[in-house]
């Protein structure tokens, strides 16, 4: 089941800052979920899904994103670790769909200071 709520920059100002600095748009959301899904990894028909990882000591890694017939992240659906927040910049059919971090209800507790 998942669920996702809606949140503010200014909650979400610390995660921004470490993932996507450079992002000055407005939309922003948390969604809890055991597992998730890799699409849009490539961009295709002006839409695309940037991955980046967010581990709990700060540290973060983007998805890579390799030609599309060699991508062996497309289509993927992994089980998100306790110790990582998936945060997703997506663009469909070239319109900024916002942000949306991904993380699992095991660990809402641990990330719960970085939502100030």
């Amino acid at each position: 089941m998942n669920n996702r709520m809606k949140l503010t920059k200014k909650q979400v100002n610390k995660i921004l800052s470490l993932t996507y600095p450079d992002y000055t748009g407005r939309k922003f959301s948390i969604e809890f979920s055991d597992n998730i899904h890799f699409h849009d990894t490539n961009w295709s028909g002006g839409s695309r899904t940037y991955y980046t990882f967010l581990k709990s000591d700060y540290t973060a890694a983007i998805l890579p994103s390799p030609a599309p017939w060699v991508n062996p992240y497309e289509g993927l659906t992994v089980k998100i670790p306790d110790d990582i927040l998936i945060v997703e910049h997506c663009f469909f059919c070239g319109s900024d769909m916002g942000i949306r971090i991904v993380a699992s209800l095991s660990h809402l507790n641990q990330y719960q200071k970085m939502l100030v």
